[in-house]
């Protein structure tokens, strides 16, 4: 009977089983940890905390009182609050737009918007960048893909689309 092993696939036999024989004595005779729980669970009384409560109807009537849509406000004790475009603003006041927004464009880092005048008479595409006035007092503030930013006579901010209606701006 023959010890020692001659080929490689005894061998590899011999390690295997020996890598299973010391695998079960070592899972034989190491015992396990023992899991100590420290912590106990304990009470506690925990709730939401409840907030003062609030009348809407005075939060509504203090709003009125100041008169956030147009007019001067009267706050009481002889403080009064002028709203800056009371005075200086017509209200209602329609101011027709005469160009059309056809198109945007890019030229390297750069966005150019496209319109179309109804005034002018050669009825020419004219290219306009980020931050110039139109003819009629318009600030072009921005321009996206499909999209314009801009600031008009009014300082109303509105945004423009294309294929969008042409429409009024109306001073609110």
């Amino acid at each position: 009977m023959k010890l020692i092993p001659s080929t490689t696939s005894q061998m590899a036999l011999l390690l295997i089983g020996f890598a299973g024989l010391s695998s079960a004595i070592m899972v034989w005779l190491i015992p396990a940890p023992q899991v100590k729980i420290i912590a106990e669970s304990q009470e506690v009384a925990w709730h939401l905390p409840t907030l003062p409560a609030t009348n809407p109807q005075a939060a509504f009537d203090k709003m009125r009182q100041l008169q956030a849509w147009g007019k001067d406000a009267e706050l009481g004790d002889g403080v009064t609050v002028a709203n800056s475009t009371s005075s200086t603003a017509t209200p209602n006041k329609i101011t027709p737009i005469t160009w059309k927004l056809v198109g945007t464009t890019t030229k390297g880092q750069q966005r150019f918007m496209l319109s179309l005048d109804s005034a002018d008479k050669e009825n020419k595409i004219k290219r306009y960048q980020e931050a110039t006035t139109l003819p009629d007092g318009t600030v072009i503030m921005g321009v996206e893909g499909d999209r314009i930013r801009i600031r008009d006579k009014q300082d109303e901010y509105k945004v423009l689309k294309l294929y969008q209606p042409p429409e009024t701006t109306q001073k609110k």
